[in-house]
């Protein structure tokens, strides 16, 4: 075991923050959310991210005041069929080994499926994130009050991991500490191009770094300007850093924000909700122009980033580099595979694809994909009927996390995704107690 340098902060924090009220806790967690690729333990080859230790103790705090309280916790059925398949698609690998089913398991190897201890610690990992969701969720239903502070500590997080992104660009050029700090995680890679190098931040790599920055941007540009002061520098960090990582996945993001605000400011019946929307994708307006600035910015610094972020989109769009064919390859592979069996996949845990979609249908077939699916586009809809620009903006962080996820990063672990889907989840739990009175 190895403390890191992280850690020495962390850890005593975590246990003073233990003695105070849980929202401190929670709010500690959401500044260091981001923090995908630092450690501050190393057992062997595992390594303890911070909000998963600190949301370890929000956790056990949480579940104890549920307890004692003798309150009574409601959870998506849909959700628990999910989890309960994903638990019971663990028994596959043994059920189908000897039938030389090729795929590409967890360490990236392309090898025959078989049981392996990752069907054990992904399902792990998984219920961890459930739980967390569940408390979370049981947290804010107790706390309305403090859903506008989750979104603004969510928005300090996202912009400390942004600046501490174009920290990291100038830690390489100029040799100063970096890796060593923010991203001790022992799955970090470092992709230099030459003069640069891609901008990963806390994070693992720069594709992640992608999938937690772009639906923070979706995030923030679908509330209003009143809720969050100094929107647009926010914005511009996040869009710097964002296109610092040269990332598909962050592209493929804004693309998908652009989309969703131009179709909800249109396809809206209710009047007020119609007006709010088409309010918002004016002011995109700015949005569009600042980011713009900022690829000028890029250019006029290192023209190489920008010409590599549109020549690895569109050779991943096309499939013409080794990336995108790996990817499509991957893809079909895997769904074929998950068409075989789709009640219960070939076992949680065995594949880890190129990305979310083929990984999950492969894995726990199409039964638990599509549950999971369903639900997404229903506490979509629901939260879309809210007149709040918060829940508009939970709304559009789920739809982009997601499509992200299912078109690009098999990353599902990641709590800021439960921490917003509880935050949608908590919304609609209250609608529904409104209209239920």
């Amino acid at each position: 075991m190895k403390i890191e340098m992280l850690g020495y902060l962390i850890i005593p924090l975590g246990l003073i923050l233990a003695c105070l009220e849980n929202k401190y806790l929670l709010y500690t967690i959401l500044i260091f959310i981001g923090f995908t690729g630092a450690s501050i333990i190393k057992i062997g080859d595992l390594s303890i991210q911070p909000a998963y230790y600190l949301g370890g103790i929000f956790i056990i705090k949480q579940i104890i005041e549920i307890l004692k309280n003798k309150r009574k916790i409601k959870i998506n059925k849909f959700l628990i069929i999910f989890i309960i398949i994903c638990i019971c698609s663990v028994i596959m690998p043994k059920i189908i080994e000897g039938l030389n089913i090729e795929i590409i398991n967890q360490n990236g190897k392309i090898t025959n499926a078989k049981f392996t201890s990752h069907n054990i610690t992904q399902l792990m990992y998984l219920i961890y994130c459930f739980i967390f969701f569940v408390v979370i969720t049981d947290y804010l239903n107790q706390n309305k009050q403090e859903r506008k502070n989750v979104i603004n500590y969510m928005i300090i997080g996202a912009i400390i991991v942004s600046i501490l992104g174009i920290y990291q660009e100038l830690a390489y050029i100029y040799k100063w500490p970096f890796d060593i700090i923010f991203r001790s995680n022992i799955n970090g890679n470092i992709q230099p191009y030459g003069s640069f190098v891609r901008i990963y931040s806390t994070t693992i790599e720069p594709s992640i770094l992608a999938y937690y920055l772009v639906p923070m941007f979706a995030l923030i540009t679908s509330i209003n300007d009143e809720n969050i002061k100094y929107k647009y520098l926010f914005l511009a960090l996040i869009l710097l850093t964002g296109f610092g990582s040269t990332s598909s996945t962050f592209i493929l993001g804004l693309i998908i924000t652009t989309i969703i605000l131009v179709i909800n400011a249109f396809i809206q019946k209710d009047i007020d909700i119609k007006r709010r929307n088409k309010s918002i994708l004016r002011k995109f307006t700015i949005v569009i122009l600042i980011g713009a600035i900022c690829l000028l910015i890029i250019y006029l610094i290192n023209k190489n980033i920008v010409i590599n972020i549109f020549q690895g989109l569109v050779q991943k769009i096309t499939r013409s580099n080794l990336s995108g064919q790996e990817r499509s390859s991957a893809f079909i592979n895997h769904i074929l595979v998950g068409f075989r069996f789709p009640l219960l996949g070939i076992g949680f845990g065995t594949v880890r694809s190129k990305d979310l979609l083929s990984t999950w249908i492969c894995n726990i077939g199409i039964l638990g994909t599509g549950i999971f699916i369903y639900y997404l586009i229903d506490l979509v809809k629901k939260l879309r009927k809210n007149k709040s620009t918060i829940s508009y903006g939970t709304a559009n962080f789920i739809i982009v996390v997601f499509i992200c996820a299912f078109a690009s990063v098999p990353e599902p672990y990641n709590l800021f995704i439960w921490l917003m889907l509880a935050m949608g989840e908590s919304m609609v739990q209250l609608e529904e107690t409104k209209e239920n009175r």
